[in-house]
């Protein structure tokens, strides 16, 4: 609770992240940051969540990768050079592993990176998950089974944040890439997402901070908007 008293920098972590990565910048060194409640998160605080955001974009060039956990989904997030406006220039990725626990309705998964090791730059990544479904009696030792590599299941050049926020255009418009994230999201199994759960999972990738309940809210409202704007026009002839 004593985080409560101090939303923006608890306990002085962002003060010391920005230190670090200020020092790693000037000796030309390369970051990862590992954490485990992703900015994004509804159980993150909003002002950490704003000024975390604001220090992955200063220092875009020195972060070669996020890696969260947490939701125990198998996602990712994006941010951009503005946090309010996800038209502008995608900086970096957030990659959130999946959960070798089954809560909730989940089969467990865990995930290898590959990288570059002359930059540093995340090069790909492999699922392995183990498929409950299967698994006959609990004196049966388990059997991970491959689930899908990042670059090969949706077609990605590399992992960059481009390449990302393109795919996100290609699971909104592209049924079988929906299919796809969607299955990998919750590793193969059984819930199902409809097109409001859809338009839910979108926003939170493309927020990366907490206020996204109010910028999906905005995004969802102006999507209406267009595809109304869209029908009416078809109807005439011009």
């Amino acid at each position: 609770m004593f985080i409560y008293i101090n939303q923006t920098d608890p306990d002085g972590a962002l003060t010391w992240l920005v230190n670090q990565l200020w020092n790693a910048e000037k000796s030309g060194k390369a970051v990862y940051i590992l954490s485990h409640i992703p900015p994004g998160d509804e159980e993150c605080l909003e002002s950490w969540s704003r000024n975390y955001y604001r220090i992955v974009v200063r220092f875009e060039q020195t972060i070669k990768g996020q890696f969260f956990g947490h939701t125990h989904y198998d996602s990712f997030s994006l941010f951009f050079t503005d946090m309010n406006n996800r038209g502008t220039a995608p900086l970096s990725v957030l990659f959130t592993a999946p959960s070798v626990s089954t809560f909730e309705e989940l089969n467990p998964a865990y995930r290898i990176y590959s990288v570059n090791p002359t930059d540093w730059e995340i090069l790909d990544y492999e699922t392995y998950f183990l498929n409950l479904s299967n698994t006959k009696t609990s004196k049966e030792s388990p059997k991970w089974e491959f689930l899908y590599s990042a670059k090969d299941e949706y077609n990605l050049k590399d992992l960059s944040a481009t390449e990302w926020n393109e795919l996100i255009k290609r699971i909104e418009r592209d049924p079988e890439i929906t299919r796809k994230f969607n299955k990998n999201y919750v590793r193969r199994d059984d819930v199902f997402c409809g097109k409001k759960c859809l338009e839910k999972r979108i926003c939170l990738i493309r927020a990366s901070h907490h206020n996204q309940k109010e910028l999906c809210k905005n995004e969802n409202k102006n999507k209406r908007i267009k595809l109304k704007l869209k029908a009416i026009l078809n109807f005439f002839d011009f």
